[in-house]
C-alpha cells in the first residue's frame, strides 16, 4: 500500500485515508511502517522504502502527507528501513543500506537535516529494531531475526551516536545451550528497556 490511515481511537473510526505522495527520487512511499510524534507533537510516517513523510494537520480537519526525507536503501527486502525512534528532537532510523543508524534533526519537522550516522561493523548487520531508554541516553539495536544486540549512545545536544564502550562487542545470542536445555542460538527481533 501507499496509503496511511488516522483513526479515533475511543469509537474505532477512521477520520481520514491519505495518500503517501511520490518523493520524486525513487519509490519511497511504498509500505508504510511506523508512525511517530515528534518532540512537538508533529507526527512522521516512515515506510520500508526508506521514506519519511511529515502528516500536516495531523489532528485536524484535513490532514496531509508531505515528504520530507529519504534514506539509503529500501529499494529490496534485505535494505528496507524499518523501526524508527524518537529521542528528544532526534529521529532516529535504522538503515540496513549502510549497516547502521542516521539521526535526524526534526526541530524543523518540514525540513528534516542529517545529524548523525553511525556504521555498525559487518558482523552486527541488517539492522531492524530499535528502542530508546527514556531515563538515559542509551539506545537497543537489533538485526532482523539475528543473533545480536547492541547498545548505542545517543548525544541529546548534537545527536552524535557511538556504541556504548562497556558493550563494545554487543550481546550475542549465539550460543548452543541456555538454562532451559540446548536450542542453539537465539534470533532476536525487538529489544526494549525495562523499568
Amino acid at each position: 500500500t501507499k496509503q496511511v490511515q488516522i483513526w479515533s481511537v475511543s469509537d474505532l473510526k477512521v477520520l481520514a485515508t491519505l495518500d503517501l505522495p511520490p518523493s520524486g527520487q525513487g519509490d519511497h512511499s511504498a509500505d508504510p511502517a511506523e508512525a511517530r510524534i515528534l518532540s512537538d507533537g508533529s507526527v512522521y510516517v516512515g515506510t520500508f522504502a526508506c521514506g519519511v513523510y511529515h502528516i500536516e494537520d495531523a489532528y485536524g480537519p484535513k490532514p496531509k502527507a508531505v515528504f520530507v526525507h529519504a534514506f539509503p536503501g529500501g529499494t529490496e527486502m534485505h535494505n528496507s528501513c524499518a523501526v524508527p525512534v524518537v529521542v528528544g528532537k532526534y529521529y532516529v532510523q535504522t538503515v540496513p543500506e549502510i549497516n547502521g543508524l542516521i539521526a535526524l534533526d526534526v526541530s524543523d519537522p518540514k525540513k528534516p537535516v542529517e545529524a548523525s550516522r553511525i556504521l555498525f561493523d559487518q558482523k552486527f548487520h541488517m539492522t531492524h529494531w530499535i528502542a530508546a531508554d527514556r531515563k538515559s541516553d542509551r539506545m537497543v539495536v537489533t538485526g532482523n531475526d539475528m543473533s545480536w544486540a547492541l547498545v548505542v549512545k545517543i548525544d541529546p545536544a548534537t545527536g552524535a551516536m557511538k556504541v556504548d564502550e562497556t558493550l563494545p562487542d554487543g550481546i550475542n545470542f549465539d550460543r548452543a545451550s541456555w538454562p532451559h536445555g540446548n536450542s542453539g542460538p537465539a534470533k532476536v527481533h525487538g529489544a526494549l528497556f525495562g523499568q
